[in-house]
């Protein structure tokens, strides 16, 4: 049979939080070389909750947050976090499970989220973070054989999406999904934070 020389992994996986780690972890058993990342950084982090904690050891600041895994969980969350308040699924990416009325800054918006959200992706818990107001920064790292590493900002542009008949319904109900377009590099004002960014 053929030999396989190199994988362009961007498999998703099919289930689980570690989903992302599936096809790597069998690529490396079979010493298949593979684009991206190893299994256990994409099983880490796709977990938002294992992300944040390690971030925070790190020293990285983070938003403050709890985990809800049912709605009794979510007494005086209010209390212990400062509105406004964001609620997601714990386990998904590509802005997955987040829409406009994600945002919340009362008890009872934060009970529909998190009710909508567990009934949506079950088995799985919800994060609840503090909002914080500003654009999303998405750092693409690269390594290359001259051992030079670099990372590039990637601004996140949102619009809104495409109007169809499900978009339309999604929209009645205040749970429009943002669809995003990329630019990269992007535009950002070389001071010591694009000297933070590129590592620096």
């Amino acid at each position: 049979s053929e030999k396989i020389e190199f994988v362009f992994n961007i498999a998703e996986g099919r289930s689980g939080r570690n989903r992302e780690s599936h096809v790597p972890a069998i690529l490396e058993m079979l010493e298949v070389p593979y684009s991206g990342s190893d299994p256990l950084t994409l099983g880490m982090t796709l977990d938002k909750v294992a992300t944040k904690k390690i971030a925070s050891q790190a020293g990285i600041p983070t938003a403050r947050y709890a985990v809800v895994k049912s709605l009794g969980d979510t007494a005086n969350i209010d209390k212990r976090l400062c509105c406004p308040l964001i609620t997601k699924p714990a386990w998904e990416g590509s802005s997955k499970g987040i829409y406009n009325s994600s945002r919340v800054s009362d008890k009872e918006g934060l009970e529909r989220n998190i009710s909508f959200l567990l009934e949506k992706y079950p088995g799985q818990p919800v994060l609840v973070e503090e909002y914080i107001e500003g654009r999303e920064i998405t750092g693409l790292r690269a390594a290359f054989s001259n051992g030079i590493r670099r990372v590039e900002p990637i601004r996140h542009g949102c619009s809104r999406m495409r109007e169809t008949g499900w978009a339309r319904s999604l929209r009645q109900l205040g749970r429009v999904p943002l669809t995003s377009s990329r630019f990269c590099p992007k535009p950002i004002a070389r001071g010591p934070d694009f000297r933070l960014l590129r590592g620096g």
